[in-house]
């Protein structure tokens, strides 16, 4: 299973946002990985892409690609792993204001599947890959600096009793 953490977060723009793609292997030896995830380019204006610290998932298949609303990252393992944890680490501009989603591409046959995709592969090619958990990025403006906000305070002054108005 593939998931995105956090799963919700809030940034500003110009500020970065760092997402983790973690692999449960579900106990199953995994010998590969493969993921693509698709983002929005108008809310996000680079991308770039690194290796969890700790993975065991160190050589890169392919490039990677971190670009046009599609983040597609590879790796393997000469020896094959059951360990679950942390694959690599996603690191996004937020570029304007609203919400918006990294969501996987679809699960697929890695061996017969030419589209852009998501898998998990054992020693003989077999997809292992359970399920898929997006994650949802909330943009908001830069708060203005300098600014100050403005209380308008009333006091009402307290009459003199017996005073007549306009004496």
């Amino acid at each position: 299973e593939f998931s995105l953490s956090p799963s919700s977060s809030s940034v500003t723009t110009g500020q970065d946002t760092t997402v983790t793609l973690n692999l449960n292997t579900g106990g199953n030896s995994v010998n590969s990985w493969k993921a693509t995830i698709n983002y929005s380019t108008s809310a996000f204006s680079s991308v770039s892409v690194a290796t969890a610290s700790g993975s065991v998932f160190t050589s890169v298949q392919k490039p990677d690609v971190t670009s046009g609303g599609t983040i597609r990252i590879s790796r393997y393992s000469t020896t094959a792993s059951s360990a679950s944890g942390a694959v690599a680490v996603i690191t996004l501009r937020a570029s304007a204001v609203g919400a918006t989603s990294l969501s996987f591409a679809h699960i697929c046959n890695p061996t017969s599947d030419s589209t852009p995709c998501s898998a998990v592969t054992d020693a003989s090619g077999t997809n292992l890959l359970s399920g898929l958990n997006n994650a949802s990025v909330t943009v908001s403006a830069v708060p203005v600096s300098g600014s100050t906000s403005t209380t308008k305070t009333t006091t009402k002054k307290k009459g003199v009793a017996g005073a007549v108005a306009g004496a």
